[in-house]
């Protein structure tokens, strides 16, 4: 059996230490992250050298997971080592757009689940690359940032400047188990063709279309400008127990009307898309029937720099 990287969300720990047994008593060698490597100025290569050193990774995708900075962290750093990746989906979260093409393995029942993670591991390995695994673990040793969000982004712009594609090496599951990694040569081959000519003709077509709409030059895009995806953040009562469906909104975003959200069963939220750039602010408001904040408001509000994290907002049950 091959060695195992688990990445998960702490919210899903439980979930992660029932798949992790269930691994063990095939003898499966599994890695979690048992000794919060997060906490050193080097976990960024720390959990590099986890990931490079393990023959597959298992995402358990989650709402929880799908807001944390640490956990897409590891899924990219999978794909840009092209490591062998098995999703296994906790809930029906939406995947992120890197991870779309993947047909995940249904985890909420682990009985039925788990036999088909195991006929996926005792799949051939792919052969190491050591080259690629020693470029990649190179670029993780220039990220200086040690906040999550941050560390993230530079770890990005360091594979993309390097061309460390992140289409990744696959593992596709659901149903019957289905693996990229046994396509024939020919099959491969012509596949290769057939893209080749499509993005000749499809170039051709864009580059004559674009001569007959106009010849003078168009401005091209800042590349100081980066455009921010989402804000997460956790909502808690003064317990530390999660508050569901608790009404997220933001506002003062510039030139676009407020957006909102409601948090899931664990606290959690994410809103996706905001028109803002790193460095920007927005307003924040938290709310939930039949709690107030710490101050006896009824609503909690602050400004938050883009991209967040939002930190844990503490609401209090009304007496």
């Amino acid at each position: 059996m091959p060695k195992v990287f688990i990445s998960y969300s702490r919210a899903d720990m439980n979930r992660a230490l029932e798949l992790e047994q269930a691994l063990i008593a095939h003898k499966v060698d599994v890695w979690r992250d048992q000794h919060s490597v997060y906490g050193g100025q080097q976990w960024p290569k720390v959990t590099g050298e986890a990931v490079a050193d393990c023959d597959a990774v298992l995402l358990l995708w989650s709402a929880n997971s799908a807001a944390s900075h640490f956990f897409e962290f590891e899924w990219t750093t999978a794909l840009a080592l092209k490591k062998t990746i098995i999703l296994c989906l906790l809930d029906e979260t939406n995947l992120a757009p890197s991870l779309a093409a993947i047909n995940g393995i249904d985890y909420r029942n682990a009985d039925e689940a788990t036999p088909k993670i195991l006929a996926a591991l005792r799949r051939k390995p792919r052969p190491r690359d050591d080259e690629r695994r020693n470029q990649v673990i190179a670029l993780l040793q220039r990220v200086t940032a040690t906040e999550p969000s941050a560390a993230l982004a530079q770890a990005r712009a360091l594979f993309t400047q390097s061309n460390l594609n992140v289409g990744g090496h696959l593992i596709q599951g659901g149903g019957d188990v289905q693996v990229t990694i046994n396509e024939s040569r020919r099959h491969v081959a012509t596949t290769l063709v057939a893209l080749a000519v499509v993005a000749m003709i499809t170039l051709a077509a864009f580059y004559f279309v674009s001569r007959a709409i106009s010849t003078s030059p168009q401005p091209s895009p800042s590349p100081t400008i980066q455009e921010t995806t989402k804000l997460t953040g956790q909502v808690d009562d003064t317990e530390g127990n999660p508050i569901a469906d608790a009404t997220v909104k933001v506002d003062e975003i510039t030139d676009h009307p407020s957006m909102q959200t409601t948090t899931t069963g664990s606290g959690g939220f994410i809103i996706d898309k905001i028109p803002a750039r790193i460095g920007d602010r927005i307003r924040v408001y938290v709310s939930k029937e039949g709690y107030v904040t710490m101050q006896g408001e009824g609503k909690h509000d602050q400004y938050v720099t883009i991209p967040g994290p939002l930190p844990t907002v503490k609401l209090r049950r009304k007496k």
